[in-house]
């Protein structure tokens, strides 16, 4: 039993690795570039305001 509850940590840990890698390669420069755009964005409005 305690090795299946340890196997299974393993498990979620690795998929939790994989996941968090797939965020961190993917998303996050879509984040970035979205907040950069916003911002600059945001200053283009108000220097037209």
């Amino acid at each position: 039993m305690l090795l299946h509850a340890v196997e299974l940590y393993r498990h979620i840990a690795e998929h939790h690795f994989k996941l968090k890698l797939y965020l961190s390669s993917f998303c996050y420069p879509v984040l970035r570039a979205a907040l950069s755009f916003s911002i600059t964005h945001g200053q283009f409005i108000r220097q037209g305001f």
